[in-house]
């Protein structure tokens, strides 16, 4: 009896211990990154979980650290607040929704592991030199770009994280960001920089690039009054889509570059106005042009079909439309 009672006890021993190892809190963040971000909220971020799952649970309170199984919290690509840091940085409090089918949003206090997942914290001042593209978590899905940042902009870097199964530098940087329910000051990014192309393969590789941005697919919602994704103010619909388009290619605008008012001027990496609508050109084959447009049916459209030039005239699926004018934007060095 004494024997088995030994074996019973190292067993509840080894079991309370993978028991508490498998609900404890992760180590907590360094100091100086709990200070970095506490000063800096709320801040906008999507939630990358270190288990991977696509639902975190939110804890009964920062006094009751338990995982409220009835209110799970679904992970899509939604950018949500961090408005505060807690218990020496082991925990997060988001503003996320208030329920299901509601647009109502409410403060939940989260564990730290469940919002940065699992981040080799290093904090490191960054300035770059040149503009960037900045993208948050799509979740399960693909990185989603959400901004442009000037190139000298003061940012720092807070770690590296494996987001969309690649490591990546989370970088906090000011710029206003909706999510949670809230314009946010900050943003919790990955950064990728985004000179202005300048020869022809560096065109064809962005171009490639942008393409296949998930922001950017064929299909995505881009109706009546959507903005600009990258920042171009006043711009909205048609005008919002070509102008990012210009930001993504060249750092320019709607307006910027050489204005023509020709059609057999049009070329590849031209901003084009017909009637009332603006395309980016991607590509002038012949004839043929391959292009980018917002509010096509409330969507994105990218195609290679759509639109044609032929003997000084516009042409959109076979009929002709009234050209304006355009803009080039550039001009490729050899």
């Amino acid at each position: 009896m004494k024997q088995l009672f030994s074996r019973c006890g190292v067993a509840a021993v080894v079991f309370a211990a993978f028991f508490g190892a498998k609900f404890a809190f992760a180590a907590a963040m360094p100091e100086e990154i709990e200070k970095q971000l506490s000063e800096r909220l709320p801040a906008a971020f999507v939630p990358i979980p270190a288990s991977g799952a696509t639902k975190i649970f939110p804890l009964v309170s920062d006094k009751r650290k338990s995982p409220d199984r009835k209110y799970a919290i679904t992970v899509d690509g939604t950018p949500f607040a961090i408005t505060a840091i807690g218990d020496g940085g082991k925990l997060v409090e988001m503003s996320v929704p208030a329920g299901l089918h509601t647009e109502e949003f409410t403060n939940r206090w989260f564990k730290a592991e469940d919002v940065f997942g699992k981040i080799k914290w290093k904090l490191e001042p960054y300035t770059p030199e040149v503009p960037c593209l900045a993208y948050l978590s799509g979740g399960k899905g693909p990185l989603e770009l959400v901004a442009k940042i000037p190139g000298g902009t003061p940012c720092a870097v807070l770690g590296t994280v494996v987001a969309n199964k690649s490591s990546q530098k989370l970088v906090q940087v000011r710029k206003p960001l909706k999510g949670g329910g809230q314009e946010n000051s900050f943003m919790l990014v990955f950064l990728k920089e985004n000179p202005p192309v300048k020869t022809q393969a560096e065109y064809d590789a962005r171009a490639k690039q942008m393409m296949a941005e998930h922001a950017f697919r064929t299909g995505r919602p881009w109706g009546k009054m959507f903005p600009s994704v990258l920042g171009n103010t006043s711009c909205f619909e048609c005008a919002a889509m070509a102008a990012d388009a210009s930001t993504y290619m060249f750092d320019g605008d709607l307006g910027s570059g050489e204005r023509f008012e020709k059609v057999d001027e049009i070329r590849s990496g031209d901003v084009v106005h017909f009637k009332s609508h603006y395309i980016f050109v991607i590509y002038r084959k012949g004839s043929q042009l391959t292009t980018i447009e917002g509010n096509m049916n409330e969507t994105v459209r990218q195609s290679s079909s759509a639109y044609s030039v032929s003997g000084g005239k516009f042409f959109a699926h076979g009929a002709e439309r009234e050209f304006t004018h355009g803009f080039h934007k550039w001009t490729p060095n050899k």
